[in-house]
């Protein structure tokens, strides 16, 4: 089964259904200097995002392949790299029915690109992307 494609953008301040069971919205979007002083780690500007998803149906969802992406540079759409950092936090693997959880991703971009970052929310695999579009802080 093929990924439908992501269906629009929305703002940071929009909150995205899921299928008619989750709730998707950006609750922050910082800017940041991410990465640790040891070897092997970079260290430098980023961009913290929190996500919340809110189960809003009557049954527990998986998601536990959720993920988050991060793109910068407006038309160009350059891929973020993510950094661990103490503050990152994933999604649980599960949600019940009325449960909200917030996740936190910290991805390196640099200070030099104005413009726009869309931050794309991948919560269930048969469901599109959820794509915000808002300004680098």
């Amino acid at each position: 089964m093929e990924k439908p494609s992501a269906v629009g953008e929305l703002s940071f301040d929009e909150t995205a259904p899921v299928a008619d069971e989750l709730e998707v919205e950006v609750v922050a979007v910082d800017s940041v200097t991410a990465g640790r002083d040891i070897p092997g780690e970079v260290r430098g500007p980023a961009v913290k995002v929190a996500i919340q998803v809110e189960n809003v149906g009557g049954r527990p969802v998986d998601t536990s392949g959720a993920s988050v992406n991060l793109t910068y540079g407006d038309d160009d759409r350059i891929p973020a790299p993510a950094v661990v950092d103490d503050a990152s936090a994933v999604l649980p693997v599960s949600l019940a029915p009325g449960a909200t959880a917030v996740a936190s991703y910290t991805f390196s971009v640099p200070l030099d690109r104005a413009g726009n970052v869309r931050i794309m929310v991948d919560v269930l695999a048969e469901e599109p992307d959820v794509v915000f579009t808002g300004p680098r802080p």
